[in-house]
């Protein structure tokens, strides 16, 4: 109802949005013109059901999506993420506009004014309807609804868009159910279906397998001719389907706070000390000069980063304390008051020995260890304890280096609690556990205090003088490989030592390239109808990083040429040899043998047992998510062992030594319905993927967008 009591209220909201409109349509035709070079074109973004998408359509659905989103967000600006979501969105309502409608349209589906009405405005509404009209108790009322429309919507142009975008979105809602509906009713479960269903989850078998895996022959035990490779290229062409795509080669540099950037943060935020003691209004001073807003506020030791927490104990009141370095920024910090506190907290460090206290003997090795070790502690800098700890395969209790910050004492395990009670700062002691045996070093002695603390903090990023530096660099390096001739691009790379990533079969409308956020305009370039193996982009300018990329290859939509597909060729050839291997090795074991047992020492293997395998369960051992064994299993002869059967990974043989009958019931009408279910489920998920794959969709956003 949030929503519907700002549309109520905001009756100047409609002078904007004509504004806004005004701009949105004056924008539009300049982009257009200018997307023409002087003359007004409409290019085509992609192809849906034979009917071609012109940049206009998708850009004014894809322009009120972001419009929405950003009004959701109010005024927090869209994300890539937003934009992301706003563009698979427009390109749906594409999809459903095309297909889907076309499918209702010939199929007569329509939602009459009388089923609208009662999703609109019935006491059982549509989800929409629900959505928008359920006010912040979850509470609904079609009253409200009604009353609603006959008030504000009548009167309210903003209103009523919003409300008639609501409407077509109930209509598509009721079509798509009856479309569902029509489907679902021309499903059929037959007594036989019942029935192989009833096998596959209660038929049984138990035997064995013997597996040899593809991996047991390296790869360089195979040999193959050109000739070979040839041969089964052109057998198998199909297999070698190409998507249009990209193998993308680039460098990138960093835009990150220089030393001399975190200097000039820390010199400015030092000047303020002075300034920040003497103030009486802590507050003021605090809020004016901060980059990040703080409050003064009483904190309690292990509420504040370490270095502070570590100068607070010994602070008088008025003492500022800092600058400390935290997150690409510095603070400093005025001590305003400390009072005693009602809980209390102790620091502390502790290194647990596992137990080991099977026998007497064990026992007294482990107490005579922990004592040891903990002698060690008292002399040796603590972060090498920590190392030496690790490498002994004891337990390290806090951050990397050891530090476990303040702790309530309730908080702490009861086991060693009152030593670390009786104790004080710098004092060892170990203690036994069910555990093992902790050993504890004191870190601080006991603190209930709280702190009012007032801070101050400095962000700091790169400067101009950084950012170009770094841009320099990246243009100095473009400037160096931009014709793309004799392997400029890596053998720069190779003298200068710098660091190159590789993205193989970056797809148009994928979105995406490893290593690389937000990569939209990469991928732009790249897919451009005149880009050629070798290019060289300019440098991009991506998040806080400089990145040149060079096309190492173009792979075109089909099938691929030998060439373009000969390391896959020979990694099939390869795959395809070691499988004759395995199968030829596992028909001379077979040969004669009584059982399993036998054949599986021939091939220096060993047969796994299995039992009560169903067409149900996917995995067994040795034949682990081998679905072909598992088929083989359930429909072989009993006492029969199998030819070899190829699997994913290796080759196989099956002996199946018994095999359930289940009794088949006379009745299967509830397991006809458990079938239809199921069915149905999987059918619906696959409705709209059915169409999509009918529609020939092509997409070419990734040119424009």
């Amino acid at each position: 109802m949030a929503i519907i009591n700002k549309l109520r209220k905001s009756g100047w909201v409609f002078v904007v949005i004509l504004a806004a409109l005004a701009l949105f349509v004056l924008s539009d035709f300049i982009s257009s013109f200018q997307r023409g070079g002087g003359g007004v074109q409409d290019p085509i973004v992609g192809e849906i059901n034979g009917i071609d998408i012109h940049y206009s359509e998708y850009e004014n659905d894809l322009k009120l999506r972001e419009q929405n989103i950003a009004q959701n967000k109010k005024g927090e600006g869209l994300t890539e993420d937003d934009r992301t979501q706003a563009a698979t969105s427009a390109w749906d309502d594409m999809f459903r506009k095309y297909v889907v409608n076309s499918e209702y349209e010939k199929l007569g589906i329509e939602a009459s004014n009388e089923e609208l009405k009662e999703q609109l405005f019935g006491d059982n509404p549509n989800q929409y309807i629900r959505q928008y009209f359920t006010n912040e108790k979850g509470e609904f009322s079609s009253a409200n609804v009604r009353n609603w429309y006959n008030q504000v919507y009548k009167t309210n142009p903003e209103a009523q868009l919003f409300f008639n975008s609501l409407k077509d979105a109930v209509v598509s809602s009721i079509q798509g159910d009856k479309y569902s509906d029509m489907i679902l009713k021309g499903i059929n479960v037959t007594n036989f279906d019942a029935l192989q269903d009833y096998l596959q989850q209660s038929k049984t078998v138990t035997g064995s397998v013997i597996g040899l895996q593809l991996a047991s022959i390296a790869d360089d035990q195979v040999s193959f001719t050109e000739d070979e490779l040839r041969s089964y290229y052109n057998k198998n062409k199909e297999k070698y389907k190409l998507e249009d795509s990209r193998d993308l080669e680039y460098v990138s540099w960093s835009i990150a706070p220089s030393s001399f950037d975190s200097l000039d943060a820390k010199n400015a935020i030092t000047e303020l000390i002075k300034e920040f003691k003497e103030t009486d209004n802590d507050s003021v001073f605090t809020s004016m000069n901060t980059d990040i807003e703080t409050h003064g506020m009483y904190k309690e030791l292990g509420q504040s980063i370490n270095a502070l927490d570590n100068n607070l104990l010994n602070a008088k009141v008025g003492d500022v304390l800092g600058p400390f370095l935290t997150d690409n920024a510095y603070l400093i910090a005025k001590l305003a008051d400390r009072k005693e506190g009602t809980r209390i907290k102790y620091k502390y460090n502790s290194i647990v020995i596992p137990r080991n206290w099977s026998t007497k003997d064990d026992s007294l090795k482990t107490v005579a260890e922990a004592k040891s070790f903990l002698e060690y502690m008292k002399i040796t800098p603590y972060k090498q304890v920590i190392d030496s700890a690790k490498v002994l395969g004891y337990l390290v209790q806090g951050d990397k280096d050891g530090y476990i910050p303040w702790n309530y004492e309730e908080t702490i395990d009861p086991t060693i609690v009152e030593e670390i009670r009786k104790g004080k700062k710098g004092d060892f002691f170990l203690k036994g556990s069910m555990n093992g045996i902790t050993l504890v070093k004191i870190d601080e002695n006991s603190n209930n205090e709280t702190f009012l603390v007032y801070e101050i903090i400095k962000q700091f990023e790169p400067s101009m003088n950084t950012i170009n530096e770094v841009y320099s660099e990246a243009n100095q390096f473009r400037a160096k490989v931009a014709d793309g001739k004799d392997g400029a691009f890596n053998k720069v790379i190779e003298e200068e030592g710098l660091a190159k990533r590789i993205a193989h079969n970056v797809l148009p409308s994928g979105g995406e390239v490893p290593g690389i956020d937000n990569p939209k305009e990469i991928i732009k370039w790249a897919f451009d109808e005149n880009r050629k193996v070798n290019d060289i982009s300019e440098v991009f300018s991506i998040g806080n990083r400089q990145i040149v990329v060079n096309i190492a290859k173009i792979s075109k939509e089909g099938i691929g040429s030998f060439d373009e597909v000969k390391q896959q060729v020979i990694e099939d050839v390869i795959k395809e040899k070691k499988f004759e291997l395995l199968e030829a090795k596992l028909f001379k074991a077979k040969e004669g043998k009584p059982n399993m047992i036998q054949t599986a020492i021939e091939v220096s293997s060993v047969a796994h047992d299995f039992s009560n395998l169903t067409f149900k369960t996917n995995s067994f051992e040795a034949g682990r998510n081998e679905f072909m064994v598992q088929g083989v299993a359930l429909g072989i002869k009993s006492n029969v062992i199998s030819n070899p059967i190829r699997g994913q990974e290796g080759c196989f043989l099956v002996f199946v030594s018994d095999e359930s009958n289940p009794e088949i019931p006379e009745d299967l009408a509830n397991r006809k319905g458990m079938v239809y279910s199921s069915t149905t489920q999987v059918l619906e998920a696959k409705i709209v993927n059915s169409l999509k794959a009918l529609a020939n969709i092509k997409d070419n956003r990734n040119k424009y967008f």
